[in-house]
């Protein structure tokens, strides 16, 4: 099975929290719930941990039903999985774009935002404000609305 997919499984084809590496990318497989608001995964999009339980690892693209508020980004989607699904997410190595802040640019830190799915920034050369999730590597694409970056979730 090949994590990088993404995954939109009905009932677990791993347990749920299993944690792979290939090609230097670290992927988490979770179950997806889209919390109160309601609010669908993107491609790209970041998630949040969900519920203190774990039982199974949850992650949400509703940042006002996380556990832990910003500084607790779960991973990076690479599909878009329906709501009550499993499936991976990308927590460490190069992604070739995650929604970002507009303002985000080469060198910025990534971090966690209010605005559901898409990562704040602290300008780089500047102590971040919250804790990183990934470490823009280039301009912003202003049509995908994403930066690449190097995720930092699970190191």
């Amino acid at each position: 099975y090949d994590p990088s997919t993404g995954g939109d499984d009905v009932t677990p084809v791993v347990p749920p929290g299993t944690k792979r590496t290939i090609g230097g990318k670290t992927y988490k497989y979770l179950k997806f719930n889209n919390g109160a608001g309601n609010v669908a995964a993107v491609a790209g999009g970041v998630g949040y941990w969900f519920d203190a339980d774990f039982d199974p690892p949850t992650i949400t693209t509703d940042e006002s039903d996380t556990i832990g508020g910003l500084n607790a980004v779960a991973g990076a989607f690479n599909n878009v999985p329906t709501d009550g699904r499993f499936c991976w997410v990308q927590t460490g190595g190069y992604h070739a774009g995650v929604k970002s802040a507009a303002s985000t640019a080469a060198g910025d830190a990534m971090i966690g935002s209010t605005t559901d799915t898409v990562c704040g920034r602290t300008a780089a050369n500047t102590a971040p404000t919250n804790q990183v999730v990934a470490w823009s590597m280039g301009a912003r694409d202003g049509t995908a609305l994403t930066n690449p970056c190097y995720l930092v979730i699970d190191e």
